[in-house]
């Protein structure tokens, strides 16, 4: 049977789950480094007898809400059972991969064997030991292994990758993508931007435009700006980064992040970025306390939405696209990444990862799922469903591949503009400073002129709660 390098009993689970709660997730575990740079190599002793088991083995998954993809992992799933008939999925459940329902299902022995989770929500999980490292179960099974060491792109599987480990398998790459409604830009009589344009058209005559086009109900720009990972768009563009270039030292009190902030900051007062609709909800705190800027997700019915007809451009993942066009028809169109000092985005992956059970054989048959889904002709359903890019070069010469593209143009459309090169280490100290960060993003409107002071002050903060997790 694969070892995982360590299995969670129920014991295991509880002291996971107070180290949790305080955001300290490895203390104890030493050195945290997020894997070496460059394409990864085969795991030594590649192509030893897989393990087995007898009878079948019943096992759940836990994979995402998003209709389509849902439909696409049913024919998966059933596909999958053909061709591995001693596993059958017994329940394909609609939530993802999350450290807050994982730990209690742990704990109360009722786990997913494997499951779901987009790249930035899989921080929380490094060094906490809920999910299985998978270079055990890879070194034994010649054709994924190949895959990593050959075919999936460089950088991406590094995203996910601690102690030159790989804990998550790389499904999918959504890169972030600046939608537009053409209607409103019609309306103000603008043309879309093509590469090259700046903060200052959006604060200036384009934002201006488009504020007139949406009127007082809509929103001209909409973005999650509580939300670390959206900010970093223009934390780049100013030559900025969250940490230095060691890896060590947070950068949020640089010029270059403060300038970032305040001129997000500019765009909310100036009511180039609303917040919620206020005819349809009070302004105030939503989930968690938290304040619900410029059309943030918690409260979908009372929020802006390019897909709802009252935003002119958004800042979402591609993985919007599908539903998007399906709103907007015709209407529906991408731009290049806007300019600051620089033209910059990030990128956002799908992952899937194996759970850190007892249950030896489950984690067997949970591996057996996760590396059948990362064959390519497999990704591809799962691609055209997500509307997003391949993670493995093999994707693109399939016969049918080309439908991806024809069936969802678009998706060639924001590839012309983006790369895959920029998303944040996999590490331990990632998800407390993607949390205090956002606490500080939750009040942009209500900062004091400059945000130096209060970024300084929170620098100074998470480093000394946090920093040694970088180290």
């Amino acid at each position: 049977m694969a070892s995982s390098g360590h299995r969670m009993s129920r014991r295991t689970v509880g002291l996971t789950m107070a180290a949790l709660a305080g955001s300290v997730v490895a203390a104890a575990c030493g050195p945290v480094g997020s894997g070496s740079g460059g394409a990864r190599g085969a795991p030594s002793d590649v192509g030893e007898t897989a393990a087995t088991w007898q009878g079948q083995q019943q096992i759940d998954l836990w994979v995402t809400t998003y209709e389509p993809v849902v439909e696409a992992y049913k024919t998966l799933i059933a596909q999958f059972e053909q061709e591995n008939p001693n596993i059958k999925v017994a329940n394909q459940g609609a939530k993802y991969l999350r450290t807050t329902e994982l730990v209690p299902a742990l704990a109360g022995g009722l786990p997913p064997a494997a499951g779901e989770i987009n790249q930035p929500n899989t921080w929380d999980f490094a060094g906490a030991g809920l999910v299985a490292p998978l270079d055990n179960f890879i070194k034994r099974d010649k054709e994924t292994a190949d895959a990593v060491a050959n075919d999936f792109y460089p950088g991406i599987l590094e995203s996910v990758t601690w102690r030159d480990q790989l804990h998550f398998l790389l499904i999918g790459v959504s890169m972030e993508v600046w939608h537009v409604n053409k209607d409103f830009w019609n309306r103000a009589g603008l043309s879309l931007p093509t590469s090259g344009w700046t903060w200052d058209d959006l604060a200036g005559p384009i934002g201006d435009g488009l504020k007139s086009a949406v009127g007082e109900d809509g929103s001209p720009f909409m973005c999650e700006l509580n939300e670390m990972y959206r900010m970093m768009h223009f934390v780049l563009q100013n030559g900025g980064d969250m940490v230095d270039d060691s890896g060590t030292q947070l950068t949020i009190s640089s010029p270059e992040f403060i300038g970032a902030v305040e001129y997000v900051r500019k765009l909310v007062l100036a009511e180039v970025a609303r917040e919620k609709n206020p005819k349809k909800a009070e302004a105030g705190p939503q989930r968690g306390g938290r304040q619900n800027v410029i059309g943030a997700k918690y409260t979908h019915g009372e929020n802006y939405r390019l897909e709802r007809g009252d935003v002119a451009l958004e800042l979402e993942g591609m993985t919007r696209i599908p539903r998007y066009r399906e709103s907007l028809g015709d209407l529906m169109g991408v731009v290049p990444a806007i300019t600051g000092k620089e033209q910059k985005a990030l990128f956002d992956s799908w992952t899937f990862g194996l759970v850190n059970q007892e249950d030896g054989a489950k984690m067997e048959a949970g591996y057996t799922f996760i590396a059948w889904l990362a064959k390519p002709e497999n990704l591809l359903t799962y691609l055209k469903a997500r509307a997003n890019l391949p993670p493995r070069k093999a994707i693109a010469s399939l016969p049918n591949a080309g439908d991806l593209w024809s069936a969802e143009p678009l998706v060639r459309d924001a590839m012309e503009y983006l790369d895959y090169g920029k998303t944040f280490p996999y590490t331990p100290a990632t998800g407390p400073l993607r949390r205090g960060i956002n606490s500080v993003l939750a009040n942009i409107t209500r900062y004091g002129d400059p945000a130096a002071q209060t970024l300084t002050e929170l620098e100074k903060v998470l480093n000394a709660q946090y920093g040694f997790l970088l180290q």
